[in-house]
């Protein structure tokens, strides 16, 4: 039986036009390649996180500065994670040259600290990546105010398409007509799109929500009236597209 031996090396100089060149990483011991464009793909990652070998530090709650030429390594859609006292995970939803903005939900957020570990993934389930990250906001009425109201949601971000579950509850329906508003947890791209849901704490009523920018507009399924009331749980779900 024959063998290939690579031998550890950097990242070689590009191969020239129609060639890629295939080595170990002297630094990560990761088989990579590299194409006659200059791109670097790792292989055989075993735990599905790639190590980012570069410096990333803090630069708000939701964003981190790197180095130039951020779009050409990471995309929106991809998973990171990195150690500031404890590890944290988080999705890239923006990309910009040298800023990549974040989201973590609830669960997780950037401090102005350290930030050591770093690493990033392109697959759907790298060991130990969160099923689901939660959320919470404040919902509102298209018309009247309620007395008392809370809203939660989970999401999970599969390349451009998020997959969201939204829970209004209304304590106190006070004077909130037409539509209940509950928020999304990041923007949508061009819509609109229809979910679906059901009243779960009274009624038992299907609801349909529509679902556009920043915001879901939930009423009944059957006429599209109003669904709030005292005590009501309104829980829908679906899927749309970020930018």
């Amino acid at each position: 039986m024959s063998k290939i031996k690579l031998t550890n090396q950097s990242a070689p100089d590009t191969p020239s036009s129609g060639k890629t060149e295939i080595y170990v990483d002297s630094s990560t011991k990761i088989i990579s390649s590299k194409d006659d464009s200059g791109n670097v793909v790792p292989y055989f990652i075993s735990d599905g996180w790639i190590p980012a070998n570069q410096t990333w530090t803090y630069a708000s709650s939701t964003t981190i500065t790197v180095p130039s030429g951020a779009a050409s390594i990471y995309s929106v859609g991809d998973k990171i994670k990195f150690t500031q006292t404890t590890a944290k995970y988080f999705y890239i939803v923006a990309v910009a040259d040298t800023l990549l903005t974040l989201t973590g939900g609830t669960d997780y957020t950037v401090t102005n600290a350290t930030i050591s570990s770093k690493y990033y993934s392109k697959m759907v389930s790298p060991v130990g990546f969160p099923g689901k990250f939660a959320y919470t906001f404040t919902p509102t009425s298209w018309a009247g105010t309620f007395t008392s109201v809370t809203g939660s949601g989970t999401f999970i971000i599969v390349g451009r398409l998020i997959s969201v579950e939204v829970l209004v509850h209304i304590t106190t329906n006070g004077t909130a007509a037409g539509y209940v508003i509950a928020y999304l947890p990041i923007n949508a791209a061009a819509g609109p799109y229809i979910i679906l849901g059901r009243e779960n704490g009274v009624t038992g009523i299907i609801l349909s929500g529509y679902l556009t920018s920043n915001y879901i507009n939930i009423s009944k399924l059957s006429d599209g009236s109003y669904v709030g009331g005292n005590g009501y749980d309104l829980l829908v779900a679906g899927d749309y597209r970020i930018t």
